[in-house]
Formats: C-alpha cells, sequence, structure tokens
C-alpha cells in the first residue's frame, strides 16, 4: 500500500498508472 501512496503523486501526471494503482486493490490509495 505505500508504494502505491507513491505512485499516486505520480499518477497525476500519468492517469495511466492510477488505474494500475487501483488495480492492485489499494482502494486505501484513491482517497
Amino acid at each position: 500500500g505505500c508504494c502505491a501512496t507513491v505512485l499516486l503523486v505520480w499518477s497525476d501526471l500519468h492517469e495511466g498508472f492510477f488505474a494500475q494503482c487501483a488495480n492492485v486493490g489499494d482502494s486505501a490509495c484513491i482517497l
């Protein structure tokens, strides 16, 4: 989950990564 949180900041520029993060199952990361 912590890794996904870091990706969240980067996914801001890469919405594609956002979907990947959600695919991992880190719902809390999206919040």
